[in-house]
């Protein structure tokens, strides 16, 4: 069995006196190896985590627990609780649904036959035996407070705990985007109470009604980081793996066409129209005015701006391929990467591909079988691409996290060289400052960093 290092050691002391916890290191410092050893001996465990990791979590298993058995459950009703010395791995999508899920849809006009099979297979639902150990992989997941696999997650960890079982959850990035994310995340495994109030919540990143609904100031550290140490430990890989090569960016202007041009102005006006001045704006700001109805211009032109750059990203790619250097490359948008994915040797993982599937593209990769990779960023998660030192990124994710997420695929234990990350930006103040804005640390990051240590 191979041995932990230091810092993993005392994540699994910590671990073990918790009952509700966050485990929040960095991505790709071994927070699964760090949950398994931290089970009770001949107990029961059950993982929910993102399809494609679940095979990742009984290899993982087999190594650092052996006195445990792990299944993994497929399709829909095949949930059932651990027996004593199994570990049980089931997905998000296939959790057994709750009546708290049946009134949301209900409300939502959705048909009775439905309503009614749910309801009979939330009744059906046995107790959990005692001492359950329920773990959360990619705990961010559980951010959304509405969505239905957070209420079936929560339905398991209020019957674990009814029955003195533990709720872990992990995550590198715990605050994904907003503030609320956090609340969630913290509500998900049961710990708002050890945490603090909603109300006290609010006052702490100094919340104000506004004319989109609530909108989050600036945290305060001095409340919020005490609360958060109740609750969660977070370790840097600049502070446990200093052996570790650094990331390095750089940048690559990219020659603009008229077509592309012309949209990325007309995206400009809509903003200006509507009260967001891009010298000024925030990536919050930014990606609230991309997703609301009417600003289809601002969506346009970043469709049009990643469609540009391919081009840019494809000469690029020939000469990776001429030095025999495998690459990453990543997008927020499917054409590029469909484009890139379809030259011989390569291959994709964004939206469409079945999570059953990315787990094998991700092993021929590593294994030397493809010459490169091709990815939309929001999927990048659960993985581990350090066969690669060379990130392409195309265009980012309006969620920063979630771009710092995909680098540190490659950016993690087991890479023996420095990463370097090559962003391609259009030569359009539009692009040029988006990019800027995505790039910029967040003063919600510095809420998780406080804790580190």
């Amino acid at each position: 069995m191979p041995k932990l290092r230091p810092y993993q050691r005392e994540g699994v002391e910590w671990l073990r006196h918790m009952i509700k916890a966050l485990l929040v290191d960095d991505q790709g410092l071994g927070k699964t190896p760090q949950a398994l050893c931290s089970l009770p001996q001949c107990g029961r465990a059950l993982v929910v985590a993102p399809a494609v990791v679940k095979s990742l979590w009984a290899a993982e298993a087999r190594i650092w627990r052996p006195d445990y058995h792990p299944t993994i459950l497929s399709g829909g009703g095949s949930f059932r609780w651990p027996e004593p010395g199994e570990l049980v791995i089931t997905n998000y999508e296939i959790l057994p649904p709750c009546s708290r899920e049946v009134t949301a849809r209900r409300k939502k006009g959705q048909k009775s036959d439905l309503l009614n099979e749910l309801q009979r297979q939330a009744k059906a639902l046995p107790q959990p035996p005692d001492g359950v150990v329920l773990v959360a992989d990619e705990a961010h997941r559980l951010g959304k407070n509405k969505t239905y696999q957070t209420l079936r997650f929560r339905n398991l960890r209020t019957k674990v705990l009814r029955r003195d079982g533990r709720c872990w959850g992990l995550t590198g990035t715990p605050l994904l985007n907003r503030p609320l994310d956090l609340w969630n995340l913290v509500t998900s495994i049961g710990a708002q109470k050890e945490f603090g109030s909603y109300p006290w919540f609010c006052r702490a990143f100094n919340s104000t009604e506004g004319d989109w609904g609530l909108e989050w100031g600036k945290p305060n550290l001095d409340m919020l980081i005490p609360a958060l140490k109740r609750i969660a430990k977070r370790r840097r890989k600049a502070d446990v793996l200093p052996e570790l090569p650094p990331k390095t960016y750089r940048t690559i202007p990219v020659d603009l066409g008229d077509e592309a041009r012309k949209l990325a102005d007309a995206a400009i006006e809509a903003l200006a129209a509507a009260g967001i001045d891009l010298e000024t704006a925030t990536a919050q700001a930014l990606e609230i005015a991309a997703g609301r109805v009417g600003f289809t211009e601002l969506s346009r032109a970043m469709t049009a701006l990643a469609k540009a750059k391919t081009d840019a990203a494809i000469a690029l790619v020939e000469d990776f391929e001429a030095q025999g250097e495998p690459v990453v490359v990543l997008s927020d948008h499917r054409y590029p990467v469909e484009t890139i994915a379809s030259r011989k040797g390569w291959e994709a993982i964004h939206g469409g591909v079945p999570s059953s599937k990315r787990g094998e593209i991700v092993e021929r990769f590593q294994a030397g079988e493809y010459r490169g990779l091709a990815m939309t960023t929001a999927v990048a998660i659960g993985i581990t691409l350090t066969r690669s030192c060379h990130v392409l990124r195309i265009d980012r994710n309006w969620v920063q996290a979630l771009n710092l997420q995909a680098e540190d695929r490659l950016h993690r234990f087991g890479q023996k060289r420095g990463v370097i990350i090559t962003d391609l930006v259009a030569d359009h103040y539009l692009d040029e400052r988006v990019d800027d804005v995505l790039k910029q640390k967040t003063e919600l990051a510095s809420v998780i960093d406080g804790i580190a240590g």
